[in-house]
């Protein structure tokens, strides 16, 4: 049984990460926030308001995105792309505030 529950997982696993490029392919708006991608993979797999407990976890679909991001494919606009550089930038920087 428990074999069986892997190979569940692992296909959940794909199909969040087809339903992900999918969506980063067709929709540039999925592709600098992950809440709009998060409610339009809900969508595409056909869950309703309510999260049930099969659904991909959030974690789940981020990770592909960025998995995917990591790639060059459907990068963010320009803005969002600064954005993500200077929130890094200041969090080396409160990190440089504490010893190691």
């Amino acid at each position: 049984m428990p074999h069986m529950e892997a190979a569940n997982m692992r296909n959940n696993v794909i199909k969040v990460r087809d339903a992900v490029a999918l969506l980063l392919a067709e929709d540039e708006s999925t592709r600098s926030k992950d809440n709009v991608l998060v409610q339009k993979v809900y969508d595409l797999m056909g869950y309703s308001c309510y999260i049930p407990y099969d659904a991909p976890s959030i974690e789940s679909i981020t990770r592909a995105r960025r998995k995917i991001q990591e790639k060059g494919h459907f990068l963010p606009d320009d803005n969002v792309v600064d954005k993500r550089r200077q929130a890094e930038n200041e969090m080396r920087e409160i990190n440089t505030w504490y010893p190691q």
